[in-house]
């Protein structure tokens, strides 16, 4: 039970949902300690074909991880990106 929630607080059910979901990401994300980009080549557009390669530690070996673009209202000076968790096919460890 959210604190809010045993306080009997007004909106405090959907300030728990708030909490809840902003745990699950924090849990979801994973610290990268060092990332370098590089240019593989050039598609038959003339486009860039460009590679992000990051390092890091997971919490366990098992664990599948994918780089997740974040979501904007407007475009942002630099496009951030984050190492993310990749589902749950595998179970936690207890």
């Amino acid at each position: 039970m959210c604190q809010g929630e045993a306080e009997g607080l007004p909106n405090s059910s959907e300030h728990c949902q708030v909490q809840k979901v902003a745990s699950l990401l924090a849990q979801a994300l994973i610290d990268v300690d060092d990332a370098s980009s590089g240019l593989m080549g050039v598609n038959k557009f003339g486009e860039a074909l460009l590679s992000l390669d990051v390092a890091g530690t997971k919490p366990y070996m098992n664990m599948r991880v994918e780089l997740e673009p974040l979501t904007y209202v407007t475009r942002p000076e630099y496009w951030g990106i984050e190492v993310a968790r990749a589902g749950r096919e595998v179970e936690d460890p207890p």
